[in-house]
């Protein structure tokens, strides 16, 4: 099952695909419009399920089928704890705000 991740921010789109490993990463700047840079950026793209994250997600995922939407901190805290295992904190320097999750 291939899993697509889409982080819609203020100043860069990224677009992950994964299964057991990465099988793609792409990144573009948001631009005016967000929901025609994502189909652009999603465009020959294959994948079973989408969750959508950033500023942007309520704007896109609708759009774009089926997709879970989840905030930015939640998806952090879920790939923390995936990668590390232990407690360990973050900061998230985005284009319009920073975050921190201890």
């Amino acid at each position: 099952m291939i899993s697509a991740g889409l982080d819609v921010g203020s100043r860069t789109i990224k677009l992950v695909t994964f299964d057991t490993v990465i099988r793609s990463s792409l990144v573009t700047e948001t631009g005016a419009n967000p929901l025609r840079r994502c189909r652009e950026l999603m465009s020959g793209i294959n994948y079973d399920r989408m969750v959508v994250t950033g500023y942007g997600r309520h704007l896109v995922a609708p759009a774009l089928g089926p997709a879970k939407i989840v905030s930015e901190i939640r998806a952090f805290a879920v790939g923390a704890r995936h990668l590390y295992r232990i407690a360990v904190p973050f900061i998230d320097i985005g284009g319009q705000d920073c975050k921190v999750i201890l």
